[in-house]
């Protein structure tokens, strides 16, 4: 894989799958629900959602493994 930097982001190209990889890094926040319990919460948001397939409106599902969390347009 070679990396390289785009607005903030670091890319990678997978010569295997003919694809990009864009990783970026966001932090978890606290959220306080309605009960008082505090509960991890993750923001995505900008231009670069579209770019990689995510059009607004469009619904999306979340794989959930061990340390790592995947994003999928449904």
């Amino acid at each position: 894989m070679v990396g390289f930097q785009r607005n903030g982001c670091l890319m990678t190209e997978d010569i295997n799958l003919d694809d990009i990889v864009a990783i970026w890094r966001i932090k978890a926040y606290t959220y306080i629900t309605k009960s008082g319990k505090n509960v991890s919460q993750i923001n995505s948001q900008g231009n670069w959602m579209e770019q990689f397939g995510v059009e607004i409106g469009s619904s999306i599902s979340d794989e959930c493994y061990q340390n790592r969390l995947i994003i999928l347009e449904d």
